[in-house]
């Protein structure tokens, strides 16, 4: 069942202090990794991302980004930058011309590539210490998996040159920060959906629907309504995808609440990007609409790694892939 936990900003502690916002010790494993990203959008056709990966005991950076305009965009996917040691590194994320610093409450930024250049700050809607672990136990939201993962929506504001365009940014985000141990194929399982978004502090989400490795499905998220979170499983992520196999269209994202309530967002893709970070991943983002309303912003991170495995049938797997008599889908569920 979801779990509500009503924050009151902040009468119980949930989530992650100032001090989590720099780089971390990392354990004596090469697969250690820290991560700062940023999703964000106006609702007006403009938006983008900035995902830094710090590999410390590689001693690389990595990077994949996105700007985009009605009629511009740009992405960039760059794996080994030199990692940044120089004074005062451990108090900001960077990869090459990407940085990232966030100093109480308050996110700077800034990237300077071929053609685009962005400066944003991204304020928080939910203040410390309710940054929120996201990869909350079903049942106890306060027992997070590793790595340590944590993110807020927010407010962003700013300029961004596209080519010889120049915006001024007046939008909405979502940021996050992870750190620790990483087997991309074990955090990946069989395929995952990501989508979150905002039209503004009265409505944030993030959800994720993942095939684990024994073939089951886990869904788990939050809605943040202004003061009050909401932990949530009963999350279906479908897509439309092109006839390419690899560009999605539009996506839809159905949230049941614990009261009832259903939440249903449409997004047609603005922007549309498979970057190969780790693994082949779609990164993709629109405007919302939900009923009468539109606007805000919504981004999906999509790895789809179909579960087809000789001799049995995973759980998760809606499709017929056996020969022989057996249940339909809905029979299975």
């Amino acid at each position: 069942m979801s779990q509500v936990q009503s924050l009151a900003m902040h009468d119980s502690v949930l989530g992650y202090e100032a001090t989590d916002e720099v780089r971390h010790q990392p354990f004596d494993d090469i697969t250690w990794q820290e991560s700062a990203w940023i999703y964000w959008g106006d609702g007006k056709g403009l938006g983008g991302a900035v995902h830094i990966g710090q590999e410390m005991n590689a001693g690389t950076a990595n990077i994949f980004a996105s700007a985009y305009s009605p009629d511009l965009a740009f992405r960039r996917c760059h794996l080994g930058y030199p990692l940044d040691n120089g004074p005062g590194s451990e108090k900001r994320h960077v990869a090459g011309p990407y940085a990232m610093e966030s100093v109480n409450g308050k996110t700077i930024i800034r990237m300077e590539d071929e053609g685009v250049s962005l400066e944003l700050l991204c304020e928080d809607f939910a203040p410390y210490p309710s940054l929120l672990p996201v990869q909350a136990a079903l049942g106890d939201p306060t027992i997070t998996r590793r790595p340590m993962h944590y993110q807020t929506p927010g407010r962003v504001r700013g300029t961004m040159k596209l080519g010889s365009e120049v915006h001024q940014i007046d939008g909405v985000a979502t940021r996050g920060h992870s750190w620790g141990v990483r087997d991309f194929n074990v955090l990946r399982g069989g395929g995952s959906r990501v989508a979150m978004g905002s039209f503004g502090p009265e409505f944030s989400y993030w959800v994720r629907v993942q095939i684990e490795e024994d073939g089951n499905i886990l869904r788990h998220g939050y809605v943040l309504e202004n003061d009050r979170l909401t932990y949530v499983d009963d999350i279906d992520l479908l897509l439309e995808q092109d006839s390419d196999s690899i560009t999605y269209r539009s996506g839809r994202i159905l949230i049941g609440m614990p009261d009832g309530q259903r939440h249903e967002l449409v997004v047609p893709f603005d922007n549309i990007n498979h970057f190969q970070y780790h693994a082949e991943v779609g990164i993709t983002l629109g405007v919302m609409i939900q009923d009468e309303r539109q606007g805000g912003y919504c981004a999906w991170e999509i790895l789809d790694r179909p579960p087809l495995r000789t001799g049995t049938v995973p759980p998760s797997m809606g499709t017929l892939v056996l020969d022989g008599l057996q249940l339909p889908r809905h029979a299975r569920a």
